[in-house]
């Protein structure tokens, strides 16, 4: 007699796609910092949404499926939320340091890179202290830090980063509080030298907690502010956003370097263990019984 496997199949497939899911294609990606298991991002860890949670050290990996040169500038953008507590600072970005390219699970070649605060390719947003510029309701990160930056993705919106900030303040994470109105917008010139597919760049910061972090570059070959978005333009999308939810004094148990998550395999949610346990036992439960029978 034939059985019918088809429940339990999916049950198994369900249970297995639980543990992980394939990182987005995006270019630019913010992982939790080199050396860490999330160095290109883990999304979907903070509060059921698809941002990678990170500390004040994190960094920028370069996802890409061919090597692409970038030109010799990439913009660190962060969006502080007006419910933050702690100044930002010129002084803010401490240190960047460039893997190229970088083994993922191993190293590379490190160099230390200038990270400066005034874009020197893109021009100046504002006058103000490190190019600022407000985010408020309905705008979008890219388009209000243009017109030199533009065909960037326009995901990393006022809305998106306010669903991910209440999800922290839900789960009472620590720093998290209020719902934000609007986020200032500051801008990081990091130096480039060799960033191609598979790079990464480590940064090390004082940001505040509820920080979210950004990339934009361009592709060294295309002529400067003339790039479109054909595969010239390098920016981070919603989906592949840091977000800080740990300051660079807060450690705990299960915290990596920079109080991002630990560089050990993950671990599944309870959830996710009890959906495989039933997948497993209703797959022994039908072969037993189709041993039985035959």
């Amino acid at each position: 007699m034939t059985r019918n496997f088809t429940l339990p199949a999916l049950l198994l497939a369900g249970s297995i796609f639980a543990f992980g899911q394939p990182i987005d294609p995006a270019t630019l990606h913010i992982g939790t910092g080199v050396g860490t298991a999330c160095v290109q991002g883990c999304p979907n860890i903070v509060g059921g949404n698809e941002v990678t949670a990170t500390g004040t050290t994190f960094d920028i990996f370069q996802q890409s499926a061919s090597s692409k040169l970038l030109a010799s500038e990439m913009l660190l953008v962060v969006a502080v939320p007006n419910t933050a507590t702690g100044a930002v600072t010129a002084g803010s970005v401490l240190t960047a340091t460039e893997f190229d390219p970088y083994n993922v699970g191993g190293s590379g070649t490190a160099e230390t890179i200038a990270a400066g605060q005034t874009p020197f390719a893109y021009g100046n947003v504002n006058t103000t202290l490190l190019n600022e510029a407000t985010l408020t309701s309905g705008q979008d990160v890219f388009t209000v830090l243009g017109p030199n930056i533009s065909a960037a993705d326009n995901s990393e919106s006022f809305g998106n980063f306010n669903s991910a900030y209440a999800a922290e303040v839900a789960a009472g994470t620590a720093g998290f509080s209020g719902v934000p109105s609007s986020y200032t917008l500051y801008v990081w010139s990091i130096s480039t030298t060799n960033f191609n597919g598979n790079s990464a760049t480590n940064i090390t910061s004082t940001l505040p907690v509820g920080s979210f972090l950004a990339a934009f570059g361009e592709e060294a070959s295309c002529a400067p502010l003339n790039c479109n978005n054909g595969g010239e333009v390098f920016s981070t999308q919603f989906t592949n956003t840091g977000l800080v939810t740990a300051s660079a004094t807060t450690t705990t148990s299960s915290s990596g370097p920079g109080g991002g998550p630990a560089s050990g395999p993950q671990v599944p949610e309870p959830s996710g263990i009890v959906l495989l346990g039933t997948a497993l036992l209703a797959v022994t439960a039908g072969l037993r019984k189709k041993f039985i029978h035959s």
